[in-house]
């Protein structure tokens, strides 16, 4: 009897730590870690979650959630920053997206969306310096991909952009000029996603 409860009561403390050390978007009910931590360049960078949120794509009455993606900062905007989806914009120091894809994606079709997607985005001044780099991004997502499948995007502390991708190595885009676009595309007015949910946990810093 006193096994049976020391073990239960080991069971409770691992769920309640990583209860802690995890969050969940609402809408999906995928979980993310709270905070991750990764190596660059023989130093090592944590950084903590910001938020996260479902992307849906409508097709006449019909919803259909495309994927789950959390935010990541080294230093996040403060709990009362009146104008925090502005202050990620500028801000360059490290970050990282991380998605999750919501359903079964063949034939190529999902690096077809995103590339129709960011060139749409491209304005014409920017379009010479970006073209190449988006070519080499969505030469990342030419596979196939199953329900639950991850992959990340991280702004490097040197302002290029890592790829990664389940099952292939990660991929480095030289262009400084990609990451301030990518994560433009995210955090404006225009945003696939709900900003406020990419933001949603800053109170608790």
């Amino acid at each position: 009897m006193r096994f049976l409860l020391s073990a239960i009561c080991c069971f409770s403390l691992a769920v309640n730590a990583e209860a802690q050390d995890t969050f969940t978007e609402p809408g999906s009910m995928k979980i993310f870690p709270k905070q991750v931590t990764f190596e660059y360049a023989g130093k090592t960078y944590t950084l903590k979650a910001t938020g996260a949120a479902e992307q849906k794509r409508s097709r006449g009455e019909r919803v259909r959630q495309v994927m789950t993606l959390a935010h990541y900062m080294a230093n996040p905007p403060a709990a009362d920053d009146l104008d925090a989806t502005e202050t990620v914009r500028k801000d360059k120091g490290v970050k990282q997206f991380t998605f999750i894809i919501a359903s079964e994606t063949d034939d190529g079709r999902f690096a077809q969306r995103l590339e129709r997607s960011l060139q749409s985005s491209i304005t014409p001044a920017t379009s010479a310096k970006l073209k190449k780099s988006i070519a080499e991004f969505v030469a990342c997502f030419k596979g196939n991909f199953k329900a639950n499948d991850q992959y990340t995007v991280r702004w490097l502390p040197d302002g290029k952009t890592e790829v990664a991708v389940a099952g292939q190595p990660p991929k480095i885009i030289a262009n400084v000029e990609f990451a301030p676009f990518y994560w433009g595309l995210w955090f404006n007015l225009d945003s696939p996603v709900s900003t406020y949910d990419l933001l949603s946990l800053l109170t608790s810093f």
